[in-house]
């Protein structure tokens, strides 16, 4: 039962690592593009959402600025768990080696959040 429970957290981190990966391609890229240097957007507050997709955010969402949408504030107060789970962009690689260890708080953060 834990191999299948490790292996299924592995197949789901394997596509948030997609699609983590590609949204923060694309954010730095628009970043890049609307300021012609992504270093100036680097003082602007850039966080993702790497816990699994729930009603109103998908996996690899990025927010921008220090507040999140309102529907996401409701859902973190009914399930506090899922502030864990939106990271800074600068620390999404760090994030997504945690979500691979079955061990660590974030892969918990992240279970707690699919239901298991």
């Amino acid at each position: 039962m834990a191999k299948a429970k490790a292996a299924e957290v592995t197949e789901v981190v394997e596509t948030v690592d997609e699609t983590v990966g590609t949204m923060a391609e694309a954010v730095e890229a628009i970043a890049e593009k609307t300021t012609g240097t992504s270093e100036t957007n680097k003082e602007i507050r850039q966080t993702i959402y790497i816990g699994p997709s729930i009603r109103g955010v998908m996996t690899g969402t990025v927010f921008t600025g220090t507040d999140l949408p309102k529907h996401l504030e409701t859902a973190i107060e009914q399930q506090p768990v899922l502030k864990e789970l939106i990271v800074p962009v600068s620390q999404l690689t760090a994030a997504r080696k945690q979500l691979q260890d079955s061990n660590s708080a974030m892969s918990k953060y992240f279970l707690k959040v699919k239901g298991e």
